[in-house]
């Protein structure tokens, strides 16, 4: 079975269920089951191992020619950090997002948060 052909869209769920889908027979992939819990939804694959629905943050970053760094913001955390490589932006903030998920989002697991970004920069002619 192809990990394209895996029967779930969220991109964190089909990796960890990558090394399944490579069997010939993968009957773990049939015995997958969602319960609630405390912190939402609990994905339980088929030999028991247990994952919450991961909580995806998208932060928007904007390159600064003047101050040669990135600027970047997220609504939903809130947080905002400015950092010369992404890299190191996505570094600040995932610490502020761990930080303020108990004051902010006290339902999700930190163990269940990602950071993805968003960056723009202008073009620059060949």
């Amino acid at each position: 079975m192809a990990l394209s052909s895996l029967p779930f869209k969220h991109p964190a769920l089909r990796q960890w269920l990558a090394p399944f889908a490579r069997m010939r027979k993968p009957a773990i992939l049939r015995t997958c089951r969602l319960q609630k819990t405390k912190y939402g939804t609990m994905f339980e694959r088929g030999d028991g191992v247990k994952m919450s629905k991961p909580k995806i943050f998208t932060v928007s970053a904007l390159w600064d020619d003047e101050a040669s760094v990135w600027s970047g913001h997220c609504d939903d955390i809130p947080a905002a950090a400015d950092a010369p490589t992404l890299d190191a932006l996505l570094e600040k903030i995932s610490a502020m997002a761990i930080d303020l998920l108990p004051d902010n989002h006290p339902e999700i697991d930190p163990a269940d948060v990602f950071v993805q970004i968003t960056a723009l920069k202008e073009a620059e002619p060949a």
